[in-house]
């Protein structure tokens, strides 16, 4: 570095623009959002990078005029941001996609109809109204979020923790929530 400060600046300079060129989708929408006038995290680090890179690249001319200015440079912190807001933001939406995953299956786990327990006929469970009561018989997933009515035993939380299912003791007036199951005996929501 301090033998030869120009091929130190230059060799930083080749490989911080890749980075650069990669993370160009923060400079195009930063900026464009900081001229409507509505700025927003990708317009902080596109100023950010842009700012110590051209910085830098200023300091790298001045250099054949005092070598000490090498000192000056700032490639690195320009091409490290923009890696690690990106390493975020791919970090943000593979969480994302799992989490939305994990709602899919959760939703699939309440059953598609219900039985009403006054006439025995079998509905879809978007057809449900406050106040109906609905049959859940051995084994089957409770369709709604309901109170326990009558003829209640024991029902399972399962779909809410799979790792940790309890067994909890169902006596009419008792809250369930959809997609919980039955074990014992038949039970009426309402």
């Amino acid at each position: 570095m301090h033998t030869h400060p120009m091929n130190f600046a230059v060799l930083q300079l080749i490989l911080a623009v890749p980075v650069l060129y990669c993370g160009r989708n923060f400079f195009q929408g930063g900026f464009k959002s900081l001229f409507h006038g509505n700025p927003n995290m990708d317009s902080l680090v596109a100023i950010g990078s842009g700012c110590s890179f051209a910085y830098s690249v200023v300091m790298t001319f001045l250099i054949s005029d005092d070598p000490s200015y090498v000192h000056n440079l700032y490639y690195e912190s320009s091409a490290v941001v923009l890696t690690l807001v990106s390493l975020g933001k791919f970090l943000e939406s593979r969480n994302m996609q799992k989490t939305k995953g994990a709602i899919t299956a959760l939703m699939q786990l309440s059953p598609d109809t219900a039985v009403l327990a006054d006439s025995g006929r079998e509905v879809p469970t978007v057809q449900l109204k406050v106040g109906d009561v609905v049959l859940v018989k051995p084994g089957a997933r409770v369709p709604a979020d309901g109170t326990v009515t009558g003829r209640a035993r024991a029902a399972s939380m399962r779909p809410c923790s799979p790792a940790r299912a309890c067994r909890w003791r169902r006596t009419p007036a008792a809250r369930s929530s959809a997609a919980a199951s039955t074990k014992t005996a038949c039970c009426m929501y309402g």
